[in-house]
């Protein structure tokens, strides 16, 4: 396997119309390492997203299970969207300050996911660290579809 830096060993130009010769330059890069999706769980626009309000603590706790199978974790990834008004404008209201980020044990004693408490590991992400990209997606309200992700320190 030839690594970077290695030398040029053969080939042949690529012609087309046949005797014409393209002189091209590009640049190849692959990982080394294997990496793969401990869970994905891809936004299905089929749906209208979860309308969940917590006006008392400011706070909303959503959550959704996944097996580790071992290996690390080293990011997130989550999708949300904005409620429209009668106009079809987003409702961002005060924004979002930010995302907590956390991983439970599953609650051993009810026969659905419940996370557990104490969470094993938790953090704050910023809503501005989060990475608010546009999907390109729409659910079936019409809200844009939005995913969010942190890369862990």
């Amino acid at each position: 396997m030839p690594g970077l830096g290695s030398v040029y060993v053969a080939g042949s130009p690529i012609e087309y119309p046949e005797g014409t010769s393209w002189d091209m330059a590009f640049e190849l890069t692959a990982r080394t390492a294997l990496s793969w999706n401990k869970w994905e769980q891809p936004p299905d626009p089929e749906w209208p997203g979860i309308h969940a309000h917590e006006f008392e603590s400011g706070n909303i706790i959503l959550a959704d299970q996944w097996e580790c199978q071992g290996g690390d974790v080293v990011d997130f990834h989550w999708y949300g969207n904005y409620e429209l008004d009668a106009t079809g404008q987003e409702l961002r209201g005060s924004g979002i300050a930010r995302f907590h980020l956390s991983i439970h044990a599953n609650e051993p004693s009810i026969p659905w996911c419940l996370p557990e408490d104490p969470e094993i590991w938790g953090m704050d992400v910023p809503f501005a660290a989060g990475m608010e990209v546009f999907t390109g997606m729409h659910n079936n309200e019409g809200s844009r579809i939005y995913e969010y992700a942190f890369v862990l320190p």
